[in-house]
Formats: C-alpha cells, structure tokens, sequence
C-alpha cells in the first residue's frame, strides 16, 4: 500500500474501538482485544453492532475489518 493509499484508508471514529473494549469487558473477557480467541471476538462483533445500531450509527462497508485492524487483529 502506498502512502496516499494508506493515508486515505478509512478509519472508524475512535468510539467504535472503546465499545468494542467495553463490549469485551462486559462479556468477561480480560484480555487485549487483538488477541482474543475468534469466537469470543465474534461475540465483541455481535455486541458493537448492536450498540452502534441502537446509538443510530450507520455501519459502513467492512466495519468489522476496519476495527480488526484498529485494535491490532492482524489476521482478520
């Protein structure tokens, strides 16, 4: 990727990635996000969605891999 591609990748607002954190938490998982086991990520995923959904958040094209790679997932 170059670096006009990288610096216009679209970055989800930083309240996705603390949901995501409080979602984790509330689920009981107390380990970095980026290295959760895929399910219970998948469990982080189901909570954001319904959160920003009910926050009235549109949830633009690949959200779940724009935050996969806002909080370090690499192999998402």
């Amino acid at each position: 990727m170059t670096n006009e591609a990288a610096s216009k990748r679209f970055k989800l607002p930083v309240s996705w990635r603390f949901c995501a954190e409080a979602t984790a938490r509330n689920l009981g998982f107390t380990t970095p996000l980026a290295t959760l086991p895929g399910e219970h990520w998948q469990r982080v995923l189901i909570g954001v969605e319904t959160k920003m959904r009910l926050k009235g958040s549109v949830l633009p094209d690949a959200w779940q891999a724009l935050l996969a790679q806002d909080v370090g997932r690499s192999d998402e």
